[in-house]
């Protein structure tokens, strides 16, 4: 037998003990395990019909077994496989699970947000609230629990492919924007969604008054916002090319390393003459590494980047969010003295 039918046989035999009543967890981790083995002798068209054949027990198959079968699917994307053949399935079910679990997440916020006891944390509220709905409403706990485990392949698939980012973004980021203090799923879901592409900027380095246009893509924070922006040779010295790989997506998610911040990033009120005239710290124009470039404030339809010495030094851990997003700064033009000096006045 062929090494490329060998490998359509244990997929095959793989979907069938997924979707078996009677299979056992050793059963179906050696049939896994043998899918694996065979995977790097197997061509695209073969792994796509195995993701398709996967889809199809989601739904059918026990919890234990159709979260494997999901998980697996989000692996092979990692790999570098194409999630088309399954995510539309995926997606069916996770809309399905949303509408189940829906009013146990509002409830959820609703505790957290009125919780009155000072001694009581609101996680604990929400804790607590939950030990009923699992009585009285255990369909809702399950979906919950359903889309806690599943997330991961959502994250990888939608990441790994911007036809099926913005697919997924229109079916699922208002659905799970209200949900994200009180479920992991919809709190990454909704950080992924809330990433820029081809996002208009202008980037300026004040010390050094040098100053470009460009687009920004795949940034999932304002971290990796300033990493990139250290990569880049024309505004000084750069961290080396493993970390920078670290950072654009296209070496391991994490560094495992940190490097000192090079500046404050600000928005560009922080040079409005009501801004000097307030006496304010500088402070409240901070770009927070914590938040995300879509926080970053617009002027004239871009995304407006200071970066001014440093206030004290912050060190950055070197790593990105999402293994299968990359990330980018395209720099369309340098800016003349005269160019630049245009955009300053326009701020101040």
């Amino acid at each position: 037998m062929s090494e490329k039918q060998t490998f359509s046989v244990a997929a095959e035999i793989l979907t069938k003990t997924l979707a078996s009543t009677n299979s056992n967890s050793d059963a179906v981790q050696s049939v896994l395990n043998r899918f694996l083995e065979l995977l790097p002798g197997a061509v695209s068209e073969e792994v796509a019909k195995a993701m398709e054949s996967l889809a199809g027990v989601f739904e059918i198959a026990s919890v234990e077994n159709a979260v494997n079968g999901i998980m697996l699917c989000g692996y092979l994307v990692e790999k570098g496989y194409e999630g088309q053949h399954f995510i539309g399935e995926l997606e069916r079910l996770a809309i399905k699970n949303l509408d189940i679990a829906e009013p146990l997440l509002k409830a959820s916020v609703t505790a957290m947000e009125t919780t009155d006891d000072e001694d009581e944390d609101p996680y604990e509220a929400v804790d607590k609230m939950r030990e009923t709905v699992a009585v009285e409403h255990p369909d809702q706990m399950k979906a919950d629990d359903w889309l806690e485990k599943v997330y991961p392949c959502l994250v990888s698939t939608y990441s790994s492919d911007l036809q099926l980012f913005n697919k997924g973004k229109a079916l699922l980021y208002e659905r799970v924007k209200p949900y994200i203090q009180v479920s992991n799923a919809c709190s990454w879901l909704s950080t992924l969604f809330s990433v820029l592409f081809n996002e208009p900027v202008l980037v300026v380095e004040l010390s050094q008054k040098k100053a470009f246009t460009g687009t920004i893509s795949g940034i999932a924070d304002n971290f990796q916002l300033q990493l990139l922006l250290m990569s880049i040779p024309e505004l000084g010295d750069t961290i080396d090319a493993g970390l920078t790989a670290v950072v654009n997506g296209t070496g391991p998610q994490d560094g495992e390393a940190s490097v000192a911040g090079k500046w404050d990033m600000c928005n560009w009120p922080v040079l409005s003459a009501s801004h000097k005239e307030s006496g304010n710290s500088d402070s409240d124009h901070w770009i927070w590494s914590e938040g995300s470039p879509e926080d970053i404030e617009l002027l004239e339809g871009r995304r407006v980047i200071l970066l001014k010495e440093p206030s004290y030094q912050r060190g950055l851990y070197v790593q990105r969010s999402f293994s299968t997003l990359p990330a980018s700064i395209h720099i369309e033009k340098w800016l003349s003295e005269e160019e630049l000096n245009q955009w300053l006045e326009k701020m101040q």
